[in-house]
């Protein structure tokens, strides 16, 4: 990580790794997260989320307010952490695992 770019170093004790901030996510929970294909989209935390789900039970309902890119989309869709999606998807992925939105 690279803490040099924390300039109020009391927030310090504030910054995680992907996968601890991830476990503050639990199964059921609602979660929104930035789109706008991989210029905008959030990195490290959905994929740890991903990685958790190979080894637990955990499903979240994914809302975001554009498109993720393709590749994490299909992450997601593929590692099952998805109970719902929606509003925006790369829905050659999603729709094959049924969990659009109606």
């Amino acid at each position: 990580m690279q803490n040099d770019r924390i300039r109020l170093k009391s927030l310090l004790g504030k910054v995680m790794t992907a996968e601890e901030a991830a476990l503050f996510i639990k199964d059921g929970m609602t979660v929104g997260m930035s789109g706008f294909t991989t210029a905008g989209e959030a990195k490290t935390v959905p994929l740890a989320l991903a990685e958790r789900a190979a080894h637990e039970e955990l499903k979240i309902t994914l809302m975001t307010g554009a498109s993720l890119g393709n590749d994490l989309d299909k992450i997601l869709t593929h590692s099952g952490v998805l109970a719902r999606r929606l509003p925006f998807s790369q829905i050659q992925h999603c729709e094959r695992q049924s969990i659009l939105a109606r």
